[in-house]
């Protein structure tokens, strides 16, 4: 068996968690392979088992071990939801986005966003974009599109940005917050910026909706953002260039022709 020890703080207290586990596993070396829960009181890791496999270990102040939760094979960017209930991470060669939750039970696939990436890359290729005019970065969740767009565009590297994402309706209103904060961000970004900003970020009730408006045809979302993005950023080049027109002078008021004076006899 070995050991890992990870020092971690949580308002202004050290918690410390141990690791048990078999000794032939090992810290998967991925991006985003630690994560702890809002409260500091969870962490989980993703740890490659003998047989070569990466699952998320997770471990409570309350618990004597680690324990191995369910269906997160191959889990990288490890995240924990709010309330601390969830562990979200990604998987496979599409990253496709799960969570799991701490109580035990199988993974669930949350949404996976490719159809509206590569709706968008689509666009943008059909509008004349080359691929290397193109860059594509990932954010953490929708409530942190808003600040990864303000920096971008501040950068002044690009002409024109496309946010895209899925928020999903739950059992709470998480929901509402995190698709107005994304949207009224977004938004604010644009008029701040002066830079185009396409809205692609879905707003659903259920999974297949946001499945259903990312799949390939003229109703992919994340097109529609993306020609929207380069629409308002040709508009904006034209009205930088339009010719200055010279102030109008006001036309001088002419005065009526003066009275004859005089008497009539």
């Amino acid at each position: 068996m070995v050991a890992w020890r990870i020092e971690a703080r949580s308002d202004g207290v050290a918690i410390r968690f141990t690791f048990n586990v078999d000794s032939q596993s090992s810290l998967a070396n991925v991006p985003g392979s630690i994560a702890m829960s809002p409260d500091g009181r969870q962490i989980a890791i993703a740890a490659n088992g003998p047989d070569g496999r990466r699952r998320i270990l997770v471990r409570s102040l309350g618990e004597l071990k680690s324990r191995v939760l369910a269906g997160t094979e191959g889990a990288e960017q490890l995240f924990f939801s709010p309330d601390g209930q969830w562990i979200g991470f990604g998987t496979g060669p599409d990253n496709t986005l799960k969570r799991a939750a701490i109580a035990g039970g199988p993974a669930q696939t949350i949404c996976k966003l490719d159809g509206l990436l590569r709706g968008a890359q689509d666009a943008l290729r059909d509008l004349g974009a080359r691929p290397s005019d193109v860059t594509t970065v990932d954010v953490p969740g929708a409530f942190e599109l808003p600040l990864a767009a303000s920096v971008a565009a501040r950068s002044g590297r690009w002409d024109a940005i496309v946010a895209l994402g899925a928020v999903i309706r739950g059992e709470t209103d998480h929901y509402e917050h995190i698709a107005r904060e994304a949207a009224t961000g977004l938004a604010a970004v644009a008029r701040e910026s002066s830079v185009a900003v396409g809205f692609g970020v879905l707003t659903v009730s259920e999974e297949a909706h946001a499945h259903a408006r990312a799949a390939p045809g003229p109703a992919n979302k994340g097109a529609e953002a993306a020609r929207a993005a380069v629409a308002t950023a040709r508009l904006l080049q034209s009205l930088r260039a339009a010719p200055t027109r010279a102030p109008r002078t006001p036309a001088r008021r002419r005065r009526p022709p003066a009275r004859p004076r005089g008497k009539i006899v």
